[in-house]
C-alpha cells in the first residue's frame, strides 16, 4: 500500500491554519474600506454644505436622512439649509422631531435654531394681529425659561434685545443681569432698561460701577453725577444722599463732585450730610493745588 494512500485512511485531513500574512492583508482590505466610506461621507457632507447649490443640496440631504432618521448631525444641517434657503416651513418641519426629544432646551444649536425659526415666524405675521400677539406671548415664555446664566454674553444680549423688541424690558433686563459680564456696554444697556422700568436707584447703582471702571477723573465725575441724577429721579428720600456719599471713592477730594452730592443732600433733606459735604468741597477749593511731578 502506498504511503499516500495509508495516510489517507490514517485519520481526518489536517486543518490549513490562516497564514499572518493573509490576516494583515484582511484587516488592510477593512480598513481602507471603512476609510472610503468615510471618505464618501465627508465629500457628501461637503457637497451638502455648499451654499452656491442649495436645491440639490436640500434634494440630496432628504434622501439621505430617509436612510438615517435618527442622524441628529445630518438632520441639523438639513434645516440650516433650509433656513438659508428661506424655506422655513420645511426646515421646521424637518427640526420637529429634535424637538420632541427633552429636553431640547439644554441642547444650545437645536434651541438656537428652534428660536430662529420662531422668531422667523412671529415677524412673519401682522404686528397689530391676534396671531401675533400669542406667538409673541409664546416667544416670551420661551426666553424665561431659558437658563440665562448658562447663555454666551452674546445669545444674552441677543435675547435681551429680543425680549425688549417684545416690550418686555423686565424680562431683557433679567436676562443681562443672569450673566457675569459687568464691561460697559452692558452696564449701560442695563442703565437703560433700569431707566424705561423707572428704576432709577438701581440705575444709578449700574453709573456707580461705572464710575469705578472709568480711567479718568472726568469720566468718573460724568458717571457719577449720572448716578447723582438718577437717585435724585428716584423719588425717595431715605439714605438716598447716604448711598451716594458711600460711592464718592476716587472722588472724595473732586470739589464739583462734592458741591453735586451737596445738592442732592439738600433736595432729599439730608441737611446735615449737605452741611458737611460742603465744607469738604470748600476745603478742597482752599487747599492749595498739589505740584505736579
Amino acid at each position: 500500500m502506498s504511503r499516500a494512500h495509508f495516510a489517507s485512511i490514517a485519520g481526518p485531513d489536517r486543518l490549513r491554519l490562516i497564514s499572518a500574512g493573509q490576516i494583515t492583508g484582511f484587516v488592510l482590505v477593512v480598513l481602507l474600506a471603512l476609510l472610503e466610506i468615510h471618505r464618501m461621507q465627508h465629500l457628501s457632507l461637503r457637497a451638502a454644505s455648499d451654499a452656491e447649490h442649495d436645491s440639490v443640496a436640500i434634494a440630496y440631504l432628504h434622501a439621505w436622512l430617509k436612510t438615517e432618521p435618527d442622524n441628529a448631525d445630518l438632520r441639523l444641517l438639513l434645516v440650516r439649509k433650509l433656513l438659508h434657503s428661506g424655506n422655513t416651513a420645511a426646515a421646521t418641519q424637518a427640526l420637529a422631531p429634535l424637538i420632541g426629544k427633552a429636553p431640547f432646551i439644554r441642547q444650545p444649536e437645536v434651541r438656537r435654531l428652534w428660536q430662529d425659526l420662531l422668531w422667523r415666524h412671529l415677524w412673519s405675521l401682522a404686528p397689530a394681529s391676534p396671531d401675533f400677539a400669542a406667538a409673541a406671548a409664546s416667544y416670551r415664555h420661551l426666553l424665561a425659561a431659558l437658563p440665562a446664566q448658562k447663555l454666551s454674553s452674546g445669545e444674552r444680549w441677543q435675547d435681551a434685545h429680543q425680549a425688549e423688541a417684545l416690550r418686555d424690558p423686565a424680562l431683557a433686563l433679567s436676562i443681562m443681569q443672569a450673566g457675569p459680564e459687568r464691561e460697559p456696554a452692558v452696564l449701560l444697556y442695563d442703565i437703560h432698561l433700569s431707566q424705561t422700568l423707572g428704576q432709577r436707584r438701581r440705575s444709578a447703582a449700574d453709573w456707580f460701577v461705572l464710575q469705578d471702571q472709568s480711567r479718568s477723573i472726568a469720566q468718573a465725575r460724568q458717571a457719577y453725577r449720572h448716578g447723582l441724577d438718577d437717585l435724585q429721579a428716584c423719588g425717595e428720600t431715605t439714605d438716598v444722599a447716604g448711598y451716594a456719599y458711600r460711592h464718592l471713592h476716587r472722588l472724595q477730594k473732586d470739589p464739583q463732585s462734592l458741591v453735586r452730592l451737596a445738592e442732592l443732600a439738600q433736595a432729599t433733606g439730608d441737611l446735615d450730610l449737605a452741611v458737611q459735604v460742603i465744607a469738604a468741597a470748600l476745603r478742597q477749593k482752599l487747599l492749595p493745588a498739589t505740584p505736579r511731578p
